[in-house]
């Protein structure tokens, strides 16, 4: 009998961390050139991946004034780059707030090397902030760094 009470522990332990493991709500990824000629212009595509039920709330008026923390990107680009503002996908209206919801959303940004870039490694930086929730939860904001290389020929 104890090995039959030590079985079922042990299968109530995996049932129960099962259970309280966290969902992946998703993630995101850089899609861009890592090669660009002077005077061109390229566009760089941050992909979020959302995985149902989570949604991801973007960038808007309404969800600040709730206090929730909205998608945002910012890229700081070298010099003799321009980099252009993030064109946000359109949101999913909730009432309430706006938010994204999967498979994807996808903000591109366009950079352009200057005429006169000299050949070479050049590096971009910035940051992500975005907010994961579900209908039971809203996960803690997240403030990743962005960094990529792009050589210039």
């Amino acid at each position: 009998m104890t090995r039959l009470k030590t079985a079922l522990a042990c299968l109530f332990a995996v049932f129960q961390s099962a259970a309280a493991a966290p969902e992946d709500p998703g993630g995101w990824r850089i899609e861009a050139p890592d090669r660009m000629a002077p005077g061109e212009i390229a566009s760089l595509e941050l992909v979020f991946d959302i995985n149902s039920p989570w949604q991801m709330y973007a960038p808007s008026s309404l969800n600040d004034a709730i206090g929730v923390v909205g998608l945002a990107v910012s890229l700081d680009a070298p010099e003799g780059f321009a980099v252009s503002q993030p064109d946000y996908p359109r949101p999913v209206n909730m009432g309430r707030y706006e938010v994204y919801e999967g498979p994807q959303a996808t903000a591109r940004i366009k950079v352009r090397a200057g005429a006169d870039a000299m050949p070479g490694t050049y590096r971009l930086q910035g940051q992500v902030q975005y907010q994961f929730c579900k209908p039971t939860l809203c996960l803690p904001p997240q403030r990743d760094k962005l960094a990529l290389v792009i050589e210039v020929e």
